[in-house]
């Protein structure tokens, strides 16, 4: 895993926000991308609340 540290360096704030949507931070401050979030919530790991990565990747591939 990388640091998230790269993300808080952007200085164009569409870029970062984007960016901060396709990825998550842990409390370890490793970042983790889109790919290993619904990796970790298909093999049963709890979703951000309120927020559901697999629904994202199936949205934005005109499955959901």
């Amino acid at each position: 895993m990388e640091s998230s540290a790269a993300l808080h360096s952007i200085q164009n704030e569409q870029l970062r926000m984007l960016l901060w949507t396709a990825n998550r931070t842990l409390s370890t401050g490793d970042k983790l991308g889109i790919a290993d979030a619904v990796r970790y919530e298909n093999a049963g790991g709890a979703p951000v609340p309120g927020y559901s990565h697999i629904t994202v990747a199936l949205r934005s591939t005109g499955q959901g």
